[in-house]
């Protein structure tokens, strides 16, 4: 499994979150890829973390109607990329 953390959520994120979801099956079979966002750092829509993946659906509808990702995980304090240092995660964005 790999653990994302994407690195802003607007056009570009979104669409990656909407590509994760749609062709969830087809990247495991035809590329071996399984991935989980295990946090989203925004400036809009704040920082988010959570270990077992957050829910891209929720994330989604949340950021489309301009309101804040915290009910998809645990706020995310200090520095985004403190805490991209510290978590030695993939990023994208």
């Amino acid at each position: 499994m790999h653990r994302l953390i994407l690195a802003g959520f607007g056009g570009v994120g979104r669409e990656f979150a909407r590509l994760l979801l749609e062709r969830r099956r087809e990247l495991a079979r035809d590329f071996g890829l399984e991935a989980e966002v295990v946090a989203i750092l925004t400036a809009t829509h704040g920082r988010v973390e959570r270990r077992g993946g957050i829910d891209l659906q929720q994330a989604l509808r949340l950021a489309t109607r301009g309101e804040s990702l915290e009910p998809c995980g645990r706020p995310v304090r200090g520095h985004p990329v403190g805490f991209i240092k510290d978590n030695r995660l993939p990023t994208i964005g």
